[in-house]
């Protein structure tokens, strides 16, 4: 949770400002103001994608034990 957690919030923002950033930069452009739907599947898929990654590369971290003299020996 403590690695999945800020990468949901982090992708849900980095999709929702690119989606405004892509409407601001056609406003200003004076083209019509559209999202990429085709694009919106291959978004969320890469998003999931790096969800199943992260994820899998924290599970060795929850088995380890830390010992509480290891820390207060540093």
């Amino acid at each position: 949770m403590q690695v999945l957690l800020p990468l949901v919030v982090g992708l849900g923002g980095a999709i929702v400002a690119g989606w405004l950033a892509e409407s601001s930069y056609l406003i200003t452009g004076g083209g019509a103001v559209h999202w990429d739907w085709e694009g919106l599947p291959l978004l969320f898929a890469s998003a999931l994608g790096v969800l199943v990654v992260a994820a899998l590369a924290s599970v060795p971290m929850v088995r380890r034990h830390i010992d509480p003299e290891h820390i207060r020996r540093d």
